[in-house]
C-alpha cells in the first residue's frame, strides 16, 4: 500500500488535464491502481468475515493496523472522479478496479464509538510487549494514547518505543542505500515521515534519503526517455504512424514528469518527427473527410436527393482538392446538366 498516494494522485493528475490519451505508463497506471483496489477489497472482507463470527475487535485492530489505516486506504481509492476514471479504463481496455463497499468501515468506526473501555487494547499491547515487535507496540500504543488521552503513563511507552522504532528504520535506510534497495527506501521514507510520529526523524536524515531517492528518479527518467526516442526514431525511420504516435504520447507523458528536462538534441529529434505525425495525421483526417463525403454523395446519386443536397456536398468536396472517381463525377454532372435545363 505504501503507493496509494502517488498512483491516485497520478490518476486525479490525469484526469485534471485536457489529455486523456492512451499510454502505457498510464496503462500500467490503471494496473496499479486495480491491485490497490483488489487488496483493500479483499481486507474489506476479511473484515466483514471476522464481525460475522463476532469478532469486532479482532476486525478493528485489523483495519487500524494497516499503513495507512484501511479507512483512510478507502477514502483515497474512492476520490472525487473515480467513475470517470473507470468509465476511461473501460475505454481503453485497462484494468478496471473492483468497486469497494464502505459498509464494513461504517460498522466498525460505530462500534470503536461504542467501546466503553480499554481492556481489548491492554489485552492486544500485554501480548506484543512480550516480543521483539516495535512496530506492533508503537501502532497499539498510538491507539492507546488516543482512546486514553488524560495517561501520561502510555505517552511515555510511546515515546520510548517510537525512538527505538525509528533508529531501526534509519539503520534500515542506511543499508537500503548500500545495496541500492531503492523500492525499499521509498517504503521507509514513508514510514518515517508518518505524522504519526511523536518523536520526529532528525531533518539531514531524511533530506539525505530524499536526495537519493531523487538522484534515482532522474536515472531511471534519463533510461525511460532513451528507451522512449529510440522508438520514436525507429517509428519515424521505417514511416509506422501508429507505433509513432503511441511512442510520441509516452513521450509526453514523461516530459510532464517532475525532473526531466530533455536536452537540445532530444528535443530537436522529437520535435521532427512530431511535425511529421501531425501532417500525417492532418492528411489522413482530409482522406477521411473526403471519402465520408465522397460516400454521402455517391448515396445521394443512389436516392435521388434533392439537387440542392447534392450541390451543397459537391461543392464541399470540390474545397478538398481531390478527386472524385470517375462514373461518380460524371452522374453527379450528367443529373446536374439535366436539373439546369429543367
Amino acid at each position: 500500500m505504501n503507493n496509494i498516494y502517488s498512483v491516485t494522485k497520478g490518476i486525479q493528475d490525469i484526469l485534471r488535464s485536457d489529455d486523456w490519451t492512451n499510454s502505457p505508463r498510464r496503462q500500467e497506471i490503471a494496473k496499479e491502481f486495480s491491485e490497490l483496489s483488489r487488496k483493500v477489497s479483499d481486507l474489506l472482507d476479511e473484515c466483514r468475515s471476522l464481525l460475522e463470527q463476532g469478532l469486532g475487535q479482532e476486525a478493528a485492530s485489523l483495519a487500524g493496523s494497516q499503513e495507512p489505516s484501511l479507512s483512510r486506504q478507502f477514502e483515497l481509492l474512492n476520490f472525487d472522479g473515480l467513475s470517470d476514471w473507470r468509465e476511461l479504463c473501460q475505454i481503453y481496455e485497462w484494468s478496471v478496479p473492483p468497486k469497494l463497499d464502505g459498509e464494513i468501515l461504517e460498522k466498525l468506526t460505530v462500534m470503536s464509538a461504542d467501546a466503553k473501555n480499554l481492556q481489548p487494547l491492554l489485552n492486544a499491547y500485554r501480548m506484543v510487549a512480550r516480543t521483539e515487535d516495535v512496530r506492533a507496540k508503537v501502532l497499539l500504543l498510538r491507539r492507546l494514547v488516543r482512546a486514553d488521552a488524560k495517561s501520561q503513563e502510555w505517552r511515555n511507552m510511546l515515546l520510548q518505543q517510537e525512538e527505538i522504532w525509528q533508529k531501526r528504520l534509519i539503520n534500515e535506510a542506511k543499508h537500503a542505500i548500500i545495496d541500492k534497495q531503492y523500492d525499499s527506501l521509498q517504503e521507509l521514507l514513508q514510514k518515517i515521515n508518518d505524522p504519526e510520529w511523536s518523536v520526529k526523524c532528525p531533518e539531514q536524515v531524511t533530506r539525505k534519503i530524499e536526495q537519493v531517492l531523487e538522484q534515482h528518479h532522474l536515472e531511471e527518467l534519463k533510461k525511460q526517455a532513451e528507451k522512449c526516442l529510440n522508438s520514436i526514431n525507429e517509428a519515424y525511420g521505417n514511416f509506422e504512424f501508429d507505433s509513432l504516435g503511441a511512442a510520441l504520447g509516452e513521450w509526453r507523458d514523461l516530459s510532464s514528469l517532475a525532473g526531466y528536462q530533455p536536452d537540445e538534441t532530444e528535443i530537436r529529434q522529437v520535435k521532427e518527427a512530431e511535425e511529421y505525425y501531425l501532417q500525417q495525421n492532418k492528411e489522413r483526417n482530409e482522406e477521411a473527410r473526403f471519402q465520408a463525403l465522397a460516400e454521402r454523395l455517391r448515396q445521394g446519386l443512389e436516392n435521388a436527393a434533392p439537387q440542392e443536397n447534392l450541390d451543397m456536398i459537391y461543392n464541399q468536396i470540390s474545397l478538398t482538392g481531390r478527386q472524385l472517381p470517375e462514373h461518380v463525377e460524371h452522374q453527379y454532372l450528367t443529373i446536374k446538366e439535366n436539373y439546369d435545363l429543367i
